[in-house]
């Protein structure tokens, strides 16, 4: 009997210790799962964050091609301008020579001088004044005469973004009465 209280006594005292190891255990692996769920949590956040700016950078880069196209055009229309005043044997410059701040239409046939929010019309899928939704762009044509045989367009198409910050697109070009001798 005595060998076997000596065995109980160990059985016992090794089962103390392994349950005691396992509470320690136990503790440990708590720890250890709440660091990682913690490590989890600020790597998922920081890829929210990451995709929530890369979305606002992306309306932004959008807004400027549009606003590119949109100063491109102002200049092309004036240089429109140009080429009818060629074609119907007018003097190069007509509708052109006072110096300011205009805005044309794809469709019109001079320079007006309002100064209006460029609209978008989803059917056609143009931008105009006339009809559409009212977007966030101003176009300023600005007619500058050098000298007469020499006009400077600046074409700007400004608008608010995200948290109201400002922007701009500037397109700059020179036009010349290079026909002056034909």
């Amino acid at each position: 009997m005595t060998n076997n209280k000596k065995i109980n006594l160990k059985t016992s005292t090794s089962h103390k210790l392994s349950v005691i190891s396992y509470r320690l255990n136990t503790g440990f692996v708590m720890v250890e799962a709440i660091v990682a769920l913690s490590v989890l949590t600020i790597g998922f956040l920081g890829i929210s964050t990451i995709l929530s700016s890369s979305l606002g950078l992306n309306q932004v880069l959008i807004n400027k091609h549009i606003a590119t196209s949109l100063a491109a055009e102002g200049v092309e229309l004036t240089k429109n301008i140009i080429d009818t005043n060629y074609l119907n044997n007018r003097p190069w410059n007509t509708g052109l020579t006072a110096d300011g701040n205009y805005e044309m239409d794809y469709d019109d046939n001079a320079l007006s001088s309002t100064d209006s929010f460029i609209k978008f019309d989803s059917a056609s899928g143009f931008y105009s004044y006339n009809s559409g939704l009212l977007t966030p762009f101003k176009r300023t044509i600005n007619i500058r005469n050098i000298d007469p045989n020499k006009i400077e367009v600046t074409s700007t198409v400004t608008w608010k973004d995200r948290n109201n910050i400002n922007f701009d697109v500037k397109i700059v070009d020179r036009f010349y009465n290079w026909r002056q001798g034909l």
